[in-house]
């Protein structure tokens, strides 16, 4: 529900951005900007009654105790990261069994996105899904003229991946190859308008 409407607003503002002059922009974004704050200030002391109204507590369902454990895990091996596969499907072994070792229940991921990156590719892998998701947003920008309904749906995907992954992981898979399939899309859209934007210069 959170993801849903963080990514309905942004959705919002994006089309709103799209059509509005240079000026009505920075008048848009400064709004935005402290409409974020507001919220983001009244959902730090309102998060626990949420919680609890949704049936959940202050652990998001234990995650908290995963995330204890797989941090552990990310200061043995941060750079590198364990491999696709390489902890989850050997439970037996390490680092899987000290992460399941005190929870008292079986886990099949880190239940955070850019956790189980780091965890399996380690802080380069981050670094370049980052890369990936800024540059996806860097082309949808500049494909705003030509192609808004693209460019908003593309900035709008990327902000549901991260408000999911912070519970789930919806940054691998096939989460990651419709990221993909974004960046190539708003790649083609600009190298395409390059000529005639050089040519209006």
């Amino acid at each position: 529900l959170t993801a849903g409407v963080a990514v309905t607003l942004v959705y919002l503002l994006v089309r709103r951005l799209t059509t509005a002059t240079s000026r009505e922009r920075t008048s848009v974004v400064i709004a935005a900007c402290g409409l974020a704050v507001l919220v983001g200030a009244l959902f730090s002391n309102i998060f626990p009654a949420l919680l609890g109204l949704s049936g959940k507590d202050p652990t998001l369902t234990r995650r908290t105790d995963i995330w204890s454990g797989v941090v552990e895990a990310i200061g043995q091996r941060p750079w590198s990261g364990y491999g696709p596969g390489g902890v989850w499907q050997t439970p037996a072994t390490e680092p899987a069994r000290s992460i399941l070792s005190g929870l008292g229940f079986h886990v099949a991921h880190s239940h955070n996105g850019f956790l189980e990156i780091l965890l399996l590719l380690g802080v380069v892998g981050l670094v370049l899904f980052v890369w990936l998701q800024l540059a996806t947003v860097r082309l949808a920008v500049r494909s705003f003229r030509t192609e808004p309904e693209i460019a908003t749906f593309a900035i709008s995907y990327v902000v549901l991946t991260i408000m999911l992954s912070i519970a789930e992981v919806a940054l691998l898979g096939v989460w990651l190859v419709l990221l993909c399939a974004f960046n190539c899309w708003l790649l083609r859209i600009d190298l395409h308008d390059r000529p005639r934007n050089s040519s209006a210069q």
